[in-house]
């Protein structure tokens, strides 16, 4: 009787447990706001130097519930609404139009009344303006001069609720894209109930037509990512752990420093030469490049005090999965972005910060030095590349630079960074000196870029490998 009674509970209390988290999942999971941007056309127009299209942006809800103090964020990384394809903003007028009513092609200036603007259409060269469509939300917004132009961030915070199932037009106006490429809006959706949630919206130009795709805001993502992070961090501080013990920070996502050694020399009997090397290797799991910056602290130990020297930074772009870098410092240091240093020893800080220079008395014990690294990495921001082709990159043994030749398809000049990416015999990084090379219309460039290191370094390279990308 009693094992009877034990399992009729253990029963009862399986079948309250999957109710209750039946309604917290229908709650809190399913019961929610899905608050999304999305883009609706008018018509399309094929002109000489591309194709131009009227477009309404609208805010919806499309969830199970209501959403309070909305939030939206939209963002263009490598582009611009306009003619040109960097550096072109697009003006936002502040006056109040009707969505449904045709923009007037003609060109115009708006008038300095404001009060009259809020009454009347506003003539003014539709490539450039956008406008705020008359919605009965309460809107606050910071587009009141420039509207996504290249890298920026526009914001709007929606104080009304927003009803599920309830559309509301924000803005509008006319896009002019290049024929047969394809552009992105990266935006972020929030509100009360939840963190902003990103989606991305593509504009496919055609010949004559634009096709815009919406790629909404994945919801459930949300708590794999919060598990996701609670383990990351349980991660993260057990590996700040294993740092303080060794020396060396091997806790940045996928890259590590896995060897440090300082190279000596003696130039005299009373001089040392002191370099400091760290060996970097980039996981093989890594989905995507990463540019590294990696920071060496120097310090010189006596007893139990350490002082420190000075710091050394070193930078490599665009390594990919299981690529092993080896750190080794310009031969100008003075003014590259690739190498930064703060150094507390020696004379002008012209003279550069490495190999370090130490004079040791006669008779006296070598100093002891030590270094500490830090890793960093961020995936690099190739950004905008229709239109360009590498068609060359080799290696120039005499000259120790990589030599090539960049085809531009498009009907604009780009501007665009090339990354020399050199290795030795065995296949190790050394270093990635980068030139920007601005490439004109429906032409090809041929570039070449050397190497920065010393003689003794440029020995070592036998091969190189060129990366194009829109910043470093």
């Amino acid at each position: 009787m009693t094992t009877s009674s034990l399992t009729g509970l253990q029963i009862a209390g399986i079948i309250f447990t999957i109710i209750t988290a039946s309604i917290g999942l229908h709650k809190f999971v399913i019961q929610r706001p899905r608050i999304q941007l999305k883009v609706e056309k008018e018509r399309d127009f094929l002109f000489d130097d591309g194709v131009k299209s009227h477009v309404n942006f609208v805010i919806v809800n499309d969830g199970f519930r209501y959403a309070e103090n909305t939030y939206l964020e939209m963002r263009l990384p490598d582009w611009n609404f306009g003619k040109q394809r960097r550096r072109i903003d697009w003006n936002v007028s502040i006056s109040v139009k009707n969505p449904d009513e045709k923009a007037d092609d003609t060109g115009g200036e708006p008038s300095d009344n404001t009060d009259e603007n809020e009454n009347e259409d506003i003539q003014t060269d539709s490539e450039d303006v956008v406008r705020k469509a008359d919605s009965v939300l309460d809107i606050r917004h910071d587009i009141d001069t420039y509207f996504l132009s290249s890298g920026e961030i526009n914001h709007i915070f929606i104080d009304d609720v927003v009803y599920n199932g309830a559309e509301f037009p924000i803005f509008y106006g006319e896009i002019n894209l290049e024929q047969f490429e394809t552009y992105q809006l990266e935006y972020s959706a929030g509100c009360q109930s939840y963190s902003p949630r990103k989606g991305v919206i593509e504009f496919d130009v055609g010949y004559d037509e634009i096709e815009i795709n919406h790629i909404p805001p994945r919801f459930w993502n949300a708590w794999y990512r919060y598990l996701t992070k609670i383990y990351g961090d349980l991660r993260s501080f057990m590996v700040s752990q294993i740092d303080a013990r060794i020396g060396i920070n091997i806790s940045t996502d996928g890259v590590r420093v896995i060897h440090s050694k300082l190279e000596r020399e003696n130039n005299t009997d009373s001089e040392i030469m002191i370099n400091p090397v760290a060996s970097v290797l980039l996981s093989s799991n890594l989905k995507e490049q990463r540019s590294v910056s990696v920071k060496g602290t120097l310090y010189l130990c006596h007893e139990d005090e350490k002082v420190i020297l000075g710091t050394v930074t070193f930078r490599a772009y665009c390594l990919e999965a299981g690529e092993f870098w080896e750190t080794r410092p310009p031969q100008q240091q003075w003014g590259t972005h690739r190498f930064r240093y703060n150094k507390e020893y020696g004379g002008s800080p012209l003279q550069g910060a490495l190999p370090m220079e130490m004079i040791v008395p006669e008779g006296a014990e070598e100093p002891n030095i030590s270094v500490e690294w830090t890793v960093d990495s961020w995936i690099p921001r190739k950004g905008n590349l229709r239109g360009l082709n590498l068609m060359k990159c080799e290696f120039d043994e005499d000259n120790t630079a990589a030599k090539g030749m960049i085809q531009n398809t498009s009907s604009v000049d780009v501007t665009v960074f090339v990354i020399s990416k050199l290795y030795t015999e065995d296949d190790i990084l050394l270093t990635t000196p980068s030139s920007e090379i601005t490439v004109e219309a429906d032409s090809d460039k041929e570039f070449s870029i050397r190497s920065d290191l010393d003689s003794e370094q440029n020995g070592r390279i036998t091969s190189c490998e060129c990366v194009l990308s829109n910043a470093l």
